[in-house]
């Protein structure tokens, strides 16, 4: 059986409509779900979708929660084989099952990504919402399916703030674990939103105090990887293949710098 797992915004507009949305879409995997925090509206949540709620979690001093905090207590609380870990305004698509299934049954050791098609929170659960939006790039990480072990001892980074999401990518490669790329077999939906919650706006989440404080702990940007650096794909038939040679990675020099010079900008409205 899957874990999904994850931290909420308070349930509060537009946020509550966004969350419930890809809550639902969780449940309709058939996988467990664990919500964790103390957020406003979280206890509701978990009771309507018959999720389990952990209240606590770790913060840093500016209140913002923390990275090894979430996964400790998904682990903690379950005892299946594979956790995803997805912010929570991303709508898993159900092909997904299928693919853990069958990544399970190949792989002891993995980490699985993909990207996401940017969608009006209004329209994402239109039945042809994975082609009504834009695909988000390489370098947006929203959604990470992996094996129970693979992410332990994890540095106290904070979510919701960059930097973070691409050191999972490079973690996974440093430890020999398979790293596929779903994005050739399904989209998720993402649902645009604004980083209105936050004072200091998308400035704060891509450049702040925060998310250069996990760049940091991530050991520098040479540490951040994109879906660019997987080592395999999962194609539409499902079959999981190596990827091979140069022409499917960038230079980290020259991917890396696009993840970061212009990445406030690209974000707006993200």
């Amino acid at each position: 059986m899957l874990t999904v797992f994850a931290v909420p915004k308070p349930f509060t507009a537009p946020f509550d409509l966004i969350q419930e949305q890809a809550i639902a879409s969780w449940v309709a995997l058939g996988a467990r779900v664990i919500l964790i925090g103390d957020e406003e509206g979280i206890d509701a949540a978990a009771a309507r979708h018959d999720a389990t709620h952990i209240a606590t979690i770790e913060r840093n001093d500016y209140g913002t929660p923390r990275l090894d905090s979430a996964f400790s207590a998904a682990r903690q609380a379950s005892d299946d084989p594979v956790l995803c870990f997805a912010n929570c305004d991303i709508i898993l698509p159900h092909a997904l099952a299928a693919a853990v299934a069958h990544l399970s049954s190949a792989h002891t050791n993995f980490l699985l990504v993909g990207r996401c098609v940017d969608v009006d929170p209004a329209n994402a659960t239109q039945p042809d919402a994975a082609g009504a939006g834009p695909v988000r790039g390489h370098d947006f990480l929203d959604w990470f399916v992996f094996s129970r072990d693979l992410f332990r001892d994890l540095p106290p980074f904070v979510l919701g703030r960059a930097g973070f999401d691409n050191w999972l990518v490079w973690h996974a490669r440093q430890a020999g674990a398979a790293v596929i790329d779903a994005s050739d077999a399904f989209l998720a939906i993402h649902q645009r939103h604004a980083h209105s919650h936050l004072v200091g706006g998308t400035t704060w989440a891509y450049s702040g105090p925060e998310a250069q404080a996990n760049i940091a702990l991530a050991g520098g940007r040479r540490h951040l990887f994109t879906m660019l650096d997987a080592t395999h794909r999962l194609t539409t038939d499902g079959m999981i293949v190596a990827r091979r040679g140069a022409t499917f990675r960038l230079s980290h020099r020259f991917h890396q710098a696009r993840l970061f010079a212009g990445r406030a900008k690209a974000r707006l409205g993200a």
